[in-house]
């Protein structure tokens, strides 16, 4: 089973990596396996993901995440939350809102990403404190 603590901590380290652009922690974190589908329904592999972010296409100005659930699924864990950010898209600000799911696994170096998919909300949309 999956340690719920430690699947917390590393979808914390994940977003507060996405703001840094820190591509070793995102590295360690994803799943080579990873498939990351964007609210726009883009959806990228680990790879494809990260070199987005390396290049500068796409960096996160803030994230803030509220109203977490986490659903037990086997062995992983599905993280369900609710995402306020501003990310600069091909040198665009833009405000961004959206419901979220992760999908977490065990490996033998800690918890790891292997499915993400968001939901675009609109952008007024209320995030609880």
């Amino acid at each position: 089973m999956i340690d719920e603590d430690l699947v917390r901590a590393a979808d914390d380290r994940r977003t507060a990596a996405m703001v840094a652009g820190d591509l070793v922690a995102l590295r360690e974190l994803i799943a080579d396996d990873c498939r990351y589908v964007h609210s726009t329904g883009v959806s990228d592999t680990k790879d494809s993901y990260l070199a987005t972010i390396e290049s500068g296409a796409l960096a996160y100005t803030w994230i803030r995440t509220a109203e977490h659930v986490v659903i037990p699924a086997g062995d992983a864990l599905l993280v369900q939350h609710e995402m306020r950010a501003e990310l600069v898209l091909h040198g665009v600000p833009k405000p961004y809102r959206s419901r979220a799911v992760a999908v977490w696994r065990s490996s033998a170096g800690g918890p790891r990403l292997i499915y993400f998919q968001a939901t675009a909300l609109p952008v007024d949309h209320a995030l609880p404190a």
